[in-house]
């Protein structure tokens, strides 16, 4: 849509890196993928320079998607026990099989 452009492309052992010109569009399009696919985003940012007229300060963002595929209703195992996945979002529902007991555990501790 003409807001940024891609820089570079570059192929990487577990995906594709993006190097796009705009951050605040990069920024919005990491939110709209993880709206989008079950996954983990992570958004971290650098100093690069101070602007020399307004003092400001620049940086440079990175912003990773790591994609999970999980499913609801599917069964996993976990610390020797089976659990059953209820929902998917930041946080992942289980529940317990034997027990039926129901927990919750951060989406990015099922890596």
């Amino acid at each position: 849509d003409n807001k940024a452009r891609i820089a570079k492309e570059k192929q990487v052992k577990n995906g594709i890196d993006l190097y796009i010109s705009d951050q605040h569009y990069l920024q919005n399009l990491g939110k709209k993928i993880a709206k989008q696919f079950t996954g983990i985003l992570k958004t971290s940012r650098r100093l690069h320079t101070v602007n020399k007229m307004t003092s400001k300060l620049l940086y440079r963002v990175t912003v990773l998607f790591e994609q999970v595929h999980l499913k609801r209703g599917q069964k996993i195992t976990l610390h020797g026990d089976e659990f059953e996945i209820l929902s998917v979002d930041r946080k992942v529902r289980l529940k317990n099989i034997k027990s039926s007991e129901k927990s919750i555990i951060k989406l990015d501790r099922l890596r």
